[in-house]
């Protein structure tokens, strides 16, 4: 999948620079996926430091309410090819907790800390448009608000 959606991502901003078929590989080794997987080194010396409390919190998440037509289908596909209700209701259990499509919405909860404001919207679909018409983003209103907050303080 990392091909495909590097090629998405380099023809969505090509734009603005020259595109090359290649570039994809030089824009970095995969580096954040591992650094971001649960239990790693990376994640495990981040949390051993304690947050300034000072510094705070504000968490936005998507939710993604329907899963598209095709992986519905593929969802409904799949656990019928095997005759199980249950892998049904597994597969539909795990497309809800999704959250954003790419984001469990467990992982915006912090303990502690004021809850996740969430959005119906698509991990990227939080802060882009898809299409130059499209209304402006969930987040971006949200941000801003929290910003204006936080510099009146």
């Amino acid at each position: 999948m990392r091909v495909l959606l590097e090629l998405r991502d380099q023809l969505s901003t090509g734009r603005r620079r020259r595109f090359s078929l290649f570039s994809a590989l030089r824009d970095g080794a995969d580096e954040a996926k591992i650094d971001l997987r649960p239990g790693s080194d990376f994640l495990r010396e981040l949390n051993t430091r304690p947050w300034p409390d000072h510094v705070p919190i504000l968490a936005i998440t998507g939710r993604l309410l329907t899963p598209p037509k095709d992986l519905a289908v593929s969802l409904y596909t799949a656990a019928a090819e095997v005759q199980s209700h249950a892998l049904r209701e597994k597969l539909t259990a795990w497309w809800t907790s999704l959250g954003d499509g790419l984001v469990p919405l467990d992982s915006a909860r912090l303990p502690g800390d004021p809850p996740p404001i969430v959005s119906s919207a698509t991990h990227r679909g939080l802060l882009a448009r898809l299409l130059p018409g499209d209304p402006e983003p969930p987040a971006i209103a949200t941000i801003l608000e929290t910003l204006e907050g936080w510099s009146e303080r």
